[in-house]
């Protein structure tokens, strides 16, 4: 028992990891963490994708000590004051304080109560604490933040690379640029709420543009810092948009020649026609707007994709990447997405569960950057839920249905979306 504990802490610390990490840092011998590592995937309390592994949180809540009494300890009582990232904490207005503090409180709450009753917990603190109510996915995934990343991880805007606190008001003016369907870039956002913010006299203007090459035009009326600017300067940008479509196949990823490709505007007018090949697609100088790809003829030995897939060119001169997949005939595969509602774009990190009609899980995984590639189910229905959503996303709540015909394919992709969370 002592070793499958230890197990379980040093899982919990690495959060995804291999075999042979986990050996290192446990410092058991193979045979021991093999079959250990075995029972945990059988029990869910490890999940494991190929060659990787990642301790389910969510099926650690569950996990008792054989007396019966609370799970093992995850965290120490929190004093705020003598935390790493304190002097980050004051930065923010008294409102995120005490939203971190009410998150603290929960925390030592918690560690005091135990954790097999966690909801309850949590109600009860909400009707007593004074405090914001906290739901429990929200506890949840602040949970999950200080085990990986200390009294850092549960300050808003806390990313495991940047570690600086943004400032209340520029943060709760970036989020109005940044969470809209102009679908900005995190630099592009940032730069026009610190634009408002200091024509509003609330801030210092921090930003200045000026070009290092020698062909770009003159563009001294963007200097900020510059007061003798005639005001009436005119500047010209000529921003080429660029689109790159690739038709790939799903079970290897490569570029798929031979599928007959539209591509159209908003008003349904074709803008672009060709046959793929081996290469990705480019069109240049599209207009700025939503546009959208259907495949008219499938790639020989590939099934017809029927999804429809609608993008948007951006006016900021960045890249459009579109990808459309399809499926071999001989080798038929189901296709799962996890996406973000508001872009359409694939989300990692979510722990997602596949089941038959029968309730038998067939198969547990952690979301990607890409859609995830199931062979060989056999006909029938199947369920797919969210355990664990990722970091910054509303747990989902749906349960997806969807029936594998006789063919071993599905109509089109399965997709499963997540809301991003509000703060």
């Amino acid at each position: 028992m002592k070793s499958r504990d230890l197990i379980i802490k040093t899982a919990r610390r690495l959060d995804k990891f291999n075999l042979d990490e986990l050996i290192v840092v446990s410092e058991l011998d193979e045979k021991e963490v093999t079959e250990i590592l075995s029972d945990l995937i059988k029990q869910q309390i490890i999940l494991k994708n190929n060659n990787t592994y990642f301790f389910n949180t969510k099926k650690s809540a569950e996990i008792t000590n054989n007396d019966g009494d609370e799970t093992i300890s995850e965290f120490k009582p929190i004093v705020i004051e003598e935390e790493e990232g304190y002097e980050d904490f004051l930065k923010f207005g008294e409102e995120t304080q005490n939203r971190v503090r009410a998150y603290v409180g929960l925390l030592n709450l918690i560690h005091q109560a135990g954790t097999k009753n966690i909801n309850k917990v949590v109600e009860l603190f909400n009707e007593t604490s004074g405090y914001p109510r906290i739901a429990p996915s929200t506890f949840t995934r602040i949970r999950r933040k200080y085990s990986q990343y200390g009294f850092r991880g549960i300050l808003p805007k806390f990313s495991k690379h940047i570690t600086v606190a943004i400032p209340d008001e520029i943060y709760t003016c970036f989020k109005k640029y940044y969470l809209t369907n102009e679908k900005l870039s995190a630099q592009e956002a940032i730069y026009r709420a610190q634009k408002e913010l200091q024509s509003e006299q609330k801030i210092e203007q921090p930003y200045a543009y000026t070009s290092t090459r020698s062909n770009v035009q003159n563009t001294g009326a963007l200097y900020p810092e510059n007061s003798n600017v005639n005001d009436s300067t005119t500047v010209k940008l000529n921003v080429v948009t660029v689109v790159e479509i690739s038709k790939v196949d799903v079970t290897t990823g490569e570029e798929l020649a031979g599928a007959h490709l539209v591509v159209k505007d908003a008003s349904g007018k074709v803008v672009d026609e060709w046959t793929s090949t081996n290469e990705v697609h480019v069109i240049k100088n599209l207009t700025p707007g939503k546009y959208t790809l259907t495949e008219i003829i499938a790639p020989d030995g590939y099934v017809l994709s029927n999804e429809t897939i609608t993008f948007t060119v951006k006016s900021d001169g960045s890249v459009t990447k579109v990808k459309m997949e399809n499926t071999p005939k001989d080798k038929p595969v189901v296709v799962i997405s996890k996406v973000d509602s508001t872009t359409g774009e694939e989300l990692a990190g979510a722990h997602l569960e596949l089941k038959d009609e029968k309730g038998n899980l067939i198969e547990a995984w952690v979301s990607t950057n890409e859609s995830h590639v199931i062979e060989g189910l056999a006909p029938g229905k199947y369920t797919l839920t969210e355990v664990i959503a990722p970091d910054g996303y509303e747990l989902s709540k749906e349960t997806v249905t969807f029936v594998v015909k006789e063919d071993g394919t599905v109509d089109g992709k399965v997709i499963m979306y997540n809301t991003p969370e509000t703060i």
